[in-house]
């Protein structure tokens, strides 16, 4: 089962369902680190605690991740997704929302 919807240009955009996802500690353990954003001039620490994980962001932010779908969590109406490489790595971090569609932020080593 589809969705699609057509934008004025006529460009047709086809949506499929996602289930939804419950990640595992071992998910969540894989998306922890210090994440930097040139574009944002930011950085990012993705932490986990008991079975949830957070964004916090110095000196006291702390945000929740909730899971949408594989690999993406809404963070108070922001999107938050993570990139993997063909072996399952976590290779990137991207925020989006509203008129930002996609900041990409790299993993500190």
């Amino acid at each position: 089962m589809f969705a699609e919807t057509v934008d004025t240009d006529g460009e047709v955009r086809r949506f499929a369902p996602e289930k939804e996802w419950l990640p595992t500690a071992a998910d969540l353990a894989s998306l922890q680190g210090d994440w930097f954003s040139e574009e944002a001039g930011a950085t990012f620490t993705v932490a986990v605690d008991a079975d949830k994980a957070f964004i916090k962001q110095r000196p006291t932010t702390k945000l929740a991740m909730q899971p949408l779908y594989k690999d993406h969590f809404n963070v108070q109406g922001y999107t938050v997704w993570f990139t993997r490489d063909k072996n399952g790595k976590v290779t990137g971090m991207h925020v989006g929302a509203g008129r930002m569609r996609d900041m990409p932020f790299v993993r500190v080593k």
